[in-house]
């Protein structure tokens, strides 16, 4: 996860991320922030499909990413 910040513009990039542990990756944490991003950029591999969150976290992150 890189946080740029390019004239007073911030800009989230998250690439692939999940909020559940699973066999690629550690589950994601959503930082506490001074001021949120004004963008945010995120992979999405199942960026079509609509799909109901799993468990809390992943509702913040579906929620988030929607900002």
């Amino acid at each position: 996860m890189f946080l740029l910040e390019i004239a007073g513009a911030r800009v989230l990039y998250t690439g692939d991320y999940s909020t559940e542990e699973d066999r690629h990756l550690v589950p994601a944490k959503v930082p506490n922030w001074e001021r949120p991003p004004d963008v945010m950029i995120c992979e999405s591999t199942y960026g079509c499909v609509a799909t109901v969150p799993t468990s809390t976290g992943a509702f913040v992150a579906l929620a988030l990413a929607r900002c």
